[in-house]
């Protein structure tokens, strides 16, 4: 029994595990080991070059839940939540980094069919109502989740727009539809080992820089993919084989020959970019641009506490109002 280390912070959960998934000798359903070598002739792929790419944009967003709400409407009760979300990207053009289209939405999430009207508790801080599709608890919270990840997707789909541009979307790729242009999605914790113990050996097995072959992702809840895994470091004595190790994906559409060349890319782009450990929690696979982003992100939220305040206050108020009505 060998025991080694995962370099994150315990607070963060593992970086590179496989879920409810056993790893065994058979393929996975709807995995085309394939695509691009035979299943029995896997090794790391270390490329001279990749594609040609002149800006290199990254997106990510960041939610927060703000106050958890009890409703009640006509004799039914549920939840809700209020919390805010902000998208960006950070954009690379040679030795430039800059922030742009940082944009914060809030939102007021409820569990029941009927929406109350936005609520404007400062200046720049009104609440958009949006419904909660999951009547339990956390129902609301997923709602805001997902009204972030739909920024994500709309930023994420106009920045891969200019055809020399090359995206790079924090987390898998969960539009409703393909998209169109270089866009790669970036998974730096991975759940899924997706492959058979053969050629997860040859994932544990890359060196520094170097990547897997490419194999097809088919599902019925998404469009058809190809993904790869990149090692950004290489591990420390007494780290976990997987250690800095992440999985990334385009959508199949983009074809075989276009992924091969931005997996290429993405061998000489991350790795240069990949988190320092000692200073990120999440370290190699945090990559520097995203953890600034999100630190930015976090700022034009504003104070939580502010808006903590601000809720309560405005709870306070129409509770007030509703008692007073109730005596009228």
């Amino acid at each position: 029994m060998k025991l080694r280390l995962d370099p994150w912070d315990a607070e963060y959960g593992a970086g590179f595990s496989g879920g409810d998934d056993v790893v065994g000798e058979e393929t996975p359903e709807g995995v085309d080991l394939e695509a691009e070598a035979p299943a029995g002739e896997w090794g790391p792929v270390e490329p001279s070059q990749g594609a040609e790419i002149g800006e290199v944009c990254f997106v990510d967003g960041v939610r927060r839940l703000e106050a958890r709400l009890s409703v009640e409407h006509g004799g039914v009760y549920g939840y809700g939540a209020m919390g805010s979300g902000a998208v960006g990207a950070v954009r690379l053009d040679g030795e430039t980094a800059v922030f742009e289209r940082l944009i914060v939405d809030r939102l007021l999430a409820v569990g029941l069919s009927e929406l109350p009207e936005p609520v404007k508790l400062a200046a720049a801080a009104t609440y958009r109502p949006i419904p909660a599709n999951d009547p339990t608890a956390d129902g609301p919270l997923q709602a805001i989740h997902n009204e972030m990840r739909k920024l994500e997707e709309r930023l994420g789909r106009e920045l891969a727009a200019a055809p020399e541009r090359l995206v790079v979307a924090d987390g898998p790729l969960t539009f409703a539809e393909p998209a169109h242009g270089n866009v790669v999605g970036y998974i730096k914790r991975v759940m899924r080992p997706y492959l058979p113990a053969a050629q997860l050996r040859v994932v544990a097995g890359l060196p520094s820089g170097a990547r897997s072959p490419l194999f097809g992702l088919r599902s019925s809840q998404r469009f058809e993919r190809l993904s790869w895994f990149l090692r950004l470091q290489a591990p420390r004595p007494g780290d976990s084989e997987f250690a800095g190790v992440v999985r990334l994906e385009v959508a199949a559409e983009a074809g075989a020959e276009r992924a091969r060349a931005l997996a290429d890319a993405c061998c000489a782009l991350l790795p240069p970019l990949s988190g320092r450990r000692g200073l990120d929690a999440r370290a190699p696979q945090n990559l520097l641009p995203i953890a600034a982003l999100e630190n930015r992100l976090r700022r034009q939220m504003g104070d939580q506490r502010i808006a903590r305040r601000r809720i309560e206050a405005w709870i306070s108020r129409e509770a007030g109002q509703a008692a007073f009505d109730a005596r009228a």
